[in-house]
């Protein structure tokens, strides 16, 4: 279950959750094994929260966040890149399909929530449950609000994308990593360019605010995680 090749640390890990900056941080911990740390174990794009606690019975786990709109729109348009620029991925079969009906993200959003047209509302339904890295949602890595609760004391690090620089020290500090070394190293693994949100700002009020109801148990995630009271 684990990826990557640097040693694993039964003690921290760092799951991955697809469009959550988690390049930049898988690339600090290859870095920080070269130089002789012991970094958190990194658990990839496929890999859940329950199995890994049930696994690792010592293991405490970190991730990042995003809102779950901003990050299906970025999931949607990696894909449609195959991932490019920063990795290579060609599409499966089934995200050959959805991307046949949709060109941008913002015409299988608004398909997702329309009932306009019953036949593009069939085929964003389809390519939701097709598309990497829109499939592996929070439900997918966490499975819920209850569950987060019950692990509560095994999540050692959740921060939202847009605190991870400040913050990324954090989730290596535990593992005897200084601050410095971090600071000195980390690097975003890309520079966004604002897509995600224009695409985000051009839709309509009615859409997000549907948008919203559709993803309701990822937004029950995000919510809880990023206030757990």
């Amino acid at each position: 279950m684990p990826d990557g090749d640097v040693p694993t640390n039964e003690n921290f890990g760092f799951l991955h959750i697809g469009k959550t900056a988690g390049s930049s941080v898988r690339q600090l911990i290859r870095l920080s094994a070269d130089h002789g740390y012991s970094p958190p174990t990194v658990f990839g794009h496929a890999a859940r929260l329950p199995p890994i606690l049930r696994e690792y019975p010592r293991i405490k786990i970190g991730f990042v966040i995003r809102d779950p709109i901003e990050r299906t729109i970025s999931g949607f348009q990696s894909r449609l890149r195959q991932g490019r620029p920063t990795n290579q991925s060609l599409w499966s079969v089934e995200e050959a399909t959805a991307f046949a009906f949709f060109a941008d993200a913002a015409s299988f959003l608004s398909a997702l929530v329309s009932d306009a047209d019953e036949r593009l509302k069939s085929a964003a339904l389809f390519a939701e449950k097709s598309i990497r890295h829109i499939a592996r949602n929070y439900v997918f890595h966490l499975k819920d609000v209850e569950f987060l609760k019950r692990q509560r004391e095994r999540i050692f690090f959740c921060r939202p994308i847009d605190e991870i620089s400040n913050s990324v020290h954090e989730l290596f500090e535990p593992c005897g990593i200084p601050r410095e070394f971090v600071e000195q190293h980390y690097r975003p693994a890309h520079a966004g360019g604002g897509s995600t949100e224009r695409i985000l700002a051009a839709l309509d009020g009615r859409t997000q605010t549907d948008l919203k109801r559709h993803f309701a148990a990822e937004y029950e995630i995000y919510n809880y995680l990023r206030d757990p009271g």
